[in-house]
C-alpha cells in the first residue's frame, strides 16, 4: 500500500508538472487563470489565491488549467459574441497562444532534463545487461551467446540495463542487428551479428535471451509458503537440487523437478552462517493452473528444433525435425532424458534411434566422455513433438491408472479423430472443465515393446486435479547493477541522452505500429502505468523517479501529436492560423474535434483492453 501511494503521488507529480507548464506560460503572457486542477471530476478540496482557484479533484487521472475567456475559443460556443478582454486567452497573439498550449510539453521535457541527471548522480538500480540463458534454437543460441555474456550496445547504442536490449531490438529496422558483447571472463569486447525472429504472439522481433539471476541465487521466500514452513529463510542461497545433472543449472533443474514430481528436495545455505548448509523437502501447494482437472498426459519432448554446427550433433548426422526415439534402447520422452542417458553411457558406445521423414534410422554416436556428451548436447535444441498423437503419461495420474502408457498414441477422443498433439488438450479440457468432470473415451494404439505389433484398445478416463507441480513459495532475483554517473557533468550528459533517447524511441515505436512492424498490443495504458510505477517504487525512490522521467517524456510526446483535443491539435491549428492569417473555420474545428474525440476514446479503450489482457489474463 505504501508503494501504491508513492506511485499515485509520483504520477500526480508528473501531471502537476504538465499543468504547471500551461499555468506559468499563461501567467507569463498575462492571461488570467481561473482554475488550476490536479485530477478530474468532483472537487475534493480547494483554496483560492488571487484570481485562481487551486483544487484537488477525485480522479487522479489527469488535470487541467481553465483560463479566462477560453469559452470564446470554443467553436461550438453559441453564446453572444463579444470582444475578448486583454487578460483573456482569445485576446492573445498566435505566438502567445502557441507558448501557452505548448507549456505542458515544455515542462515535461524540462522535468526529464532536470530529474534524469539527479537520479543518475544518486545512482539507479537496474537489472544487469547480462545474459542468463538463451532460448534453445533462438537467434542468440544459434550465435553461441553464452550465459554470463555482457551486452554493451545494440547497433552501436549503449545499453546499461537489460530492459534496453529487447527494446532496442524491437525498434531496430528489419534485418540483422549487431550486438557489442563481452564474453564471460574476457576483457575485450566483440561484435556479434544476428537476425531476430518475429514473435507473432507479441508482435515484436526477439533474439531469445533471458536476464541473469543473482550470482549467489538468493531466494525470495513467501510467508506461509511450503518453503517457509520447511525452514527456508528469505535470503537463503540455493546450493543444490536432488537429481541435478552435470551441465544443467540449478534453476532449470528446480523448475523441471517442480513440474515432474509432487515434492522437491533442495539444499540451501544461510548467508554468513558456515554451518547452515542443509537439505529440505518441499511439497508444492496446488495453484489455479494445476487445480484444473487433467488426465495426466503431456507432449513428447523429443523433436529436434535446431542444430548448431561445431558441437558434434550436426557432424554426427542429426537434422532439424528428427524425432529422437531412444538411446541404447531407453525411450526418450522428457526434456532431460537424452542428457541423462548420454551421461550414464559415458565411455561406452551409444546408438541413437531416430525417426526421419516417417522412417526409422539409427545413428552411431560412438562413445563420449562426460565433457564430450555435454558439448554434444550444447549443439541441440530439443522441443515438443506436436506433430504426433503419441503422449508422455505421468505415473499415478488418471490416464496411467486407466492403462495408457508413455509412447501410446491417442487416435480418437469420444469418437473424434486425433491427428496430432494439438488436438488433445482442447478435447480434454472440454470434459475436464465441466462440473463435475466427465469421462473421456480414448481409442489408443499401444505397443508393448519396440518391434511388437500395435494393439488398438479403448479406455475410459475421468479427469482429476493434478498432484504434480504447484507453488513452493520461492522466487529468484535478477542480477542488479547501480548505474551511477561519475559527476555532475556526466550525470547531465546521461540525462540529456536519456531524454532524447526516450523521445526518439517513442517516435520510432509509433512509426513501427503504424507500419505494422510492431503490434499495437505492446502499448499500455493507465493500468500498466500503475503496475510498473508501484513495482518500481518498491525498488527505491531513484528508480521511481527514473520511471517518472520516462512517463514525463511519454506524456510530452503524446501531447505534441497533432490530434484535436490534445495540445498538439491546438498547436497545429495555430500553425495553420499563422500561415493563412485567420483562424481555422469553426465548422472544421468542430468536425476535427469530434474525430479527435473518437480517436482518443478508441485509443483509451484499446490500451485498457491491452492492460487487462496483459495483467489479468496473461
Amino acid at each position: 500500500m505504501f508503494h501504491l501511494i508513492l506511485a499515485i503521488l509520483g504520477i500526480s507529480l508528473v501531471i502537476f508538472v504538465h499543468e504547471l507548464g500551461h499555468f506559468l506560460a499563461a501567467r507569463l503572457c498575462g492571461v488570467r487563470v481561473e482554475t488550476f486542477s490536479i485530477g478530474m471530476g468532483p472537487r475534493v478540496f480547494s483554496w483560492k489565491r488571487g484570481d485562481t482557484r487551486y483544487q484537488i479533484a477525485a480522479l487522479p487521472l489527469g488535470g487541467y488549467v481553465k483560463m479566462a475567456g477560453d469559452e470564446l475559443m470554443d467553436p461550438e460556443n453559441e453564446g453572444e459574441a463579444r470582444e475578448p478582454r486583454g487578460d483573456e486567452l482569445a485576446a492573445q497573439s498566435v505566438g502567445a497562444r502557441f507558448l501557452i498550449f505548448s507549456g505542458g510539453v515544455i515542462m515535461n521535457v524540462i522535468f526529464g532534463l532536470v530529474v534524469f541527471p539527479i537520479v543518475f548522480l544518486v545512482g539507479v538500480p537496474f537489472t544487469a545487461p547480462v545474459i542468463g540463458s538463451t532460448s534453445l534454437g533462438s537467434p542468440a543460441w544459434q550465435a553461441g551467446l553464452q550465459p554470463g555474456t555482457e551486452v554493451l550496445a545494440v547497433n552501436g547504442k549503449e545499453v546499461f540495463a537489460f530492459d534496453h536490449i529487447p527494446t532496442a531490438i524491437a525498434l531496430s529496422p528489419q534485418g540483422p542487428v549487431t550486438l557489442t558483447v563481452r564474453a564471460p571472463g574476457a576483457e575485450a569486447s566483440k561484435e556479434v551479428t544476428l537476425t531476430p525472429e518475429n514473435q507473432a504472439d507479441l508482435g515484436v522481433r526477439m533474439i531469445g535471451i533471458n536476464p541473469a539471476l543473482d550470482e549467489d541465487l538468493h531466494l525470495a521466500v513467501s510467508a506461509g509458503s511450503p518453503a517457509s514452513e520447511a525452514g527456508v529463510l528469505d535470503g537463503d542461497m540455493l546450493r543444490g537440487v536432488k537429481g541435478a545433472l552435470p551441465g544443467v543449472d540449478l534453476v532449470t533443474t528446480l523448475r523441471y523437478a517442480i513440474t515432474s514430481s509432487e515434492s522437491v528436495e533442495i539444499q540451501v545455505e544461510t548467508e554468513g552462517q558456515p554451518d547452515s548448509l542443509r537439505w529440505v523437502t518441499l511439497a508444492a501447494l496446488p495453484t489455479d493452473a494445476n487445480r484444473r482437472s487433467t488426465i495426466g498426459v503431456a507432449q513428447m519432448m523429443r523433436r529436434v528444433g535446431a542444430v548448431r554446427s561445431g558441437f558434434g550433433a550436426s557432424e554426427l548426422g542429426l537434422r532439424v525435425d528428427d524425432i529422437l526415439l531412444d538411446l541404447n534402447g531407453k525411450p526418450i520422452v522428457a526434456n532431460l532424458d537424452l542428457r541423462r542417458f548420454l551421461l550414464e553411457a559415458a565411455g561406452q558406445p551409444s546408438v541413437l534411434n531416430i525417426e526421419r521423414a516417417g522412417r526409422r534410422t539409427s545413428l552411431d554416436l560412438g562413445s563420449f566422455t562426460q565433457a564430450g556428451a555435454l558439448t554434444f548436447l550444447e549443439g541441440l535444441a530439443i522441443g515438443g513433438d506436436s506433430s504426433s498423437p503419441a503422449v508422455a503419461v505421468a505415473e499415478g495420474e488418471p490416464a496411467w491408472r486407466a492403462g495408457l502408457r508413455t509412447g501410446d498414441r491417442i487416435v480418437r477422443i469420444d469418437g473424434v479423430a486425433v491427428n496430432s498433439w494439438e488436438d488433445i488438450p482442447p478435447a480434454v479440457h472440454a470434459k475436464a472443465d465441466l462440473d463435475p468432470p466427465q469421462a473421456l473415451e480414448l481409442s489408443i494404439m499401444h505397443q508393448e515393446a519396440p518391434g511388437d505389433a500395435l494393439e488398438t484398445r479403448t479406455i475410459s478416463v475421468v479427469p482429476e486435479p493434478s498432484n504434480v507441480g504447484g507453488d513452493l513459495g520461492l522466487a529468484f532475483n535478477f542480477r542488479q547493477i547501480v548505474y551511477k554517473a561519475d559527476g555532475p557533468v556526466s550525470a547531465l550528459s546521461a540525462g540529456v541522452t536519456s531524454t532524447w533517447r526516450f523521445l526518439e524511441d517513442s517516435w520510432i515505436f509509433l512509426k513501427r505500429v503504424i507500419s505494422q512492424d510492431i503490434s499495437g498490443k505492446n502499448a499500455g495504458g493507465i493500468i500498466t502505468i500503475g503496475m510498473v510505477s508501484t513495482h518500481w517504487a518498491g525498488e527505491g525512490l531513484s528508480k521511481l523517479f527514473f520511471f517518472l522521467c520516462i512517463l514525463s517524456m511519454n506524456l510530452a510526446f503524446l501531447n505534441v501529436l497533432p490530434i484535436p483535443l490534445l495540445d498538439g491539435g491546438h498547436l497545429f491549428f495555430l500553425a495553420v492560423e499563422k500561415l493563412k492569417g485567420s483562424p481555422v473555420s469553426p465548422k472544421i474545428q468542430v468536425m476535427s474535434q469530434a474525430i479527435g474525440m473518437v480517436v482518443l476514446l478508441s485509443l483509451m479503450l484499446y490500451v485498457t483492453y491491452n492492460d487487462v489482457m496483459r495483467w489479468f489474463f496473461p
